[in-house]
């Protein structure tokens, strides 16, 4: 990747936002709290800081969107509401199996459970 004047190669500490300034970490902890410390535990000590942000930022939006759905349908609750069937909203992110998902794990049970007595029986034999 080149920037102004320099090419970055990935886990090059010297990149001028393998340490971002103060006044980023402060704009970004104030859109999303405790995102510096997440960042700071999680990071290997050959990757740039922004590498690991970039890294964790898919598991930050959906754990933030999961809040915030789940605020809406805690206010939902104490409105008196039913609770908002979210599968039209396309988040993403589904509670429970798809009838696919669970027709795959009955077959695979069932197989598991085959090879499992198959090898009991072979055991027998001997």
């Amino acid at each position: 990747m080149r920037g102004i004047g320099y090419t970055y190669s990935p886990g090059d500490l010297s990149f001028p936002m393998a340490n971002p300034p103060a006044e980023f970490i402060t704009s970004l902890e104030t859109i999303a709290p405790n995102v510096t410390a997440l960042v700071d535990e999680t990071r290997t000590d050959n990757e740039a800081w922004y590498e690991t942000l970039v890294r964790l930022l898919p598991a930050i939006a959906a754990t933030d969107q999961q809040r915030r759905l789940l605020n809406m349908q805690a206010d939902r609750a104490r409105a008196g509401l039913p609770p908002m069937d979210t599968s039209q909203y396309g988040l993403g992110v589904r509670v429970g199996l798809s009838e696919d998902s669970k027709q795959l794990l009955i077959y695979g049970g069932l197989a598991l459970a085959a090879l499992v007595g198959f090898g009991i029986i072979k055991l027998g034999r001997r």
